[in-house]
């Protein structure tokens, strides 16, 4: 029985790293069995709770803490009923976590959960593109909304980078194509603050991986200017700050610092800022009425959750890197790479989390957590 859970468990996740960038859906079936499967291994006592907890305690630390923080804060809210959504969200974070380091335990296994988010971003790129050129859509999507798939698409596409590099078989060039496609789907997709955090990212890669890369960027970003014209008008636009889109952010931004100076501590709740925004806070000026969010994950954590709620998300990323840091000290030079590609996916996750609230949003959210939890498995079998 506890190897047929462990497979099923294995293939099911499979089936949840392939609907990353295609399916909501898939990912929500996916979680529902693995819940189940986690149910049954708890049952049996199957799970070593304590050896998953001591071989990473202080992501696992940063993790309980960040989301009691976002449990207190619907517990605090005036509007509470508005973040039960969220209790919904938090358990099926923890559930894609757990799944993932209670199942994986071997290198073949992890090598094809690489394969499963290779063909899920490669599929969606190749329909953004699709997209782009034949139906002439100026904000292609692929499956997702636009911003949900490209900060799916960010994290994914740091994660093929570094196996570019720590892949010494043929498979090597397939992560290299994989790689292009995702990046030319970036480019077509217009959204900038996507731009700027894989710029940003990529360069923080090449200084501590491979500095030959600089030169391979620069050549792409000429060729890049070249073949789209409209794509330097639309970066130049990051910096107008009288860009409707850019003084349409500060005004929500300026909104959230007033929602927080009003409840500093735990803020109004998760999911309160969509129903405060239009009815009290939002400023006249500003064009759109109705906001989910408010395209920021700092000011959305300050708005909802309090200062409590950012220093939390803050020192779960503080975590992260305190954790790599020290496995760095002790790893070869070939595996630090390893180290330094998922240090790549949650900073262009955080970047692209000034300007996008990607932490809430479910499916860049879900993949946020899968990334972590791939993470600390990878580290794990380094050892074997």
């Amino acid at each position: 029985m506890n190897i047929t859970v462990d497979k099923l468990g294995f293939w099911i996740i499979i089936f949840l790293t392939f609907s990353a960038n295609i399916s909501v859906a898939g990912v929500n079936l996916s979680v529902g069995l693995l819940f189940i499967l986690l149910f049954i291994h708890l049952f049996q006592k199957r799970i070593d709770i304590k050896a998953i907890y001591k071989e990473s305690k202080e992501v696992i630390n940063a993790i309980l803490i960040f989301f009691a923080v976002l449990v207190l804060s619907i517990v605090f809210s005036d509007y509470y009923k508005l973040g039960l959504d969220y209790l919904d969200k938090i358990l099926r974070y923890l559930i894609i976590y757990f799944s993932i380091i209670h199942f994986i335990k071997k290198k073949d296994q992890l090598n094809k959960i690489f394969i499963s988010l290779s063909l899920s971003i490669l599929i969606s790129s190749l329909f953004s593109i699709y997209q782009y050129f034949i139906l002439n859509l100026r904000r292609p999507a692929g499956f997702l909304s636009t911003l949900t798939n490209e900060s799916v698409l960010l994290m994914v596409l740091s994660i093929m980078v570094m196996l570019i590099y720590r892949t010494e078989n043929k498979a090597r060039y397939y992560y290299i194509f994989v790689s292009l496609i995702s990046v030319l789907s970036l480019i077509v997709s217009n959204t900038r603050g996507a731009w700027i955090a894989l710029i940003i990212g990529l360069l923080f890669f090449a200084f501590f991986v491979d500095k030959k890369m600089l030169v391979a960027l620069f050549i792409i970003s000429i060729v890049i200017i070249v073949l789209f014209p409209s794509f330097k008008a639309r970066f130049n636009s990051i910096f107008d700050l009288n860009n409707s889109s850019n003084n349409e952010r500060i005004l929500m931004w300026r909104s959230a610092f007033e929602m927080w100076k009003d409840r500093p501590i735990f803020g109004h709740g998760i999911g309160s800022f969509e129903k405060l925004y239009p009815e009290k806070y939002i400023l006249d000026i500003a064009r759109v009425k109705g906001r989910m969010y408010a395209h920021s994950n700092i000011f959305d954590l300050l708005a909802e959750t309090g200062i409590f709620g950012l220093i939390s998300y803050l020192y779960l990323f503080f975590s992260i890197i305190k954790h790599g840091i020290n496995r760095l000290r002790i790893l070869k030079v070939k595996e630090k790479t390893i180290v330094y590609g998922y240090f790549l996916s949650f900073m262009t996750f955080f970047i692209h989390g000034l300007t996008f609230t990607n932490i809430f949003i479910s499916h860049s959210a879900n993949i946020f957590w899968v990334i972590i939890a791939l993470y600390i498995v990878d580290l794990r079998l380094l050892k074997t």
